[in-house]
């Protein structure tokens, strides 16, 4: 299952890839001040990444039971 890759801008060499979840990512979305990476996939759930650790920092799943296929953060980062 291919998972979100993190690059590193200064040297264009991959940084982290974001492993976790169990069906294809569909859509990512980056917080507005950097410092999250939201993930949405076949498998049903949203995942937050701190793509600078690399690092997963939380799953969120519904009692749907449907891919998710965007993902969206408002301006100020409290909603996705």
């Amino acid at each position: 299952t291919p998972s979100p890759a993190v690059w590193s801008p200064q040297s264009c060499a991959l940084a982290h890839t974001l492993e976790g979840h169990s069906g294809a990512v569909l859509a990512v979305a980056w917080t507005k001040n950097g410092r999250y990476i939201l993930s949405a996939s076949q498998d049903k759930s949203l995942r937050l990444w701190n793509p600078h650790a690399g690092t997963h920092v939380k799953t969120y799943s519904g009692p749907h039971n449907h891919e998710v296929t965007d993902a969206i953060i408002s301006e100020d980062n409290s909603k996705f």
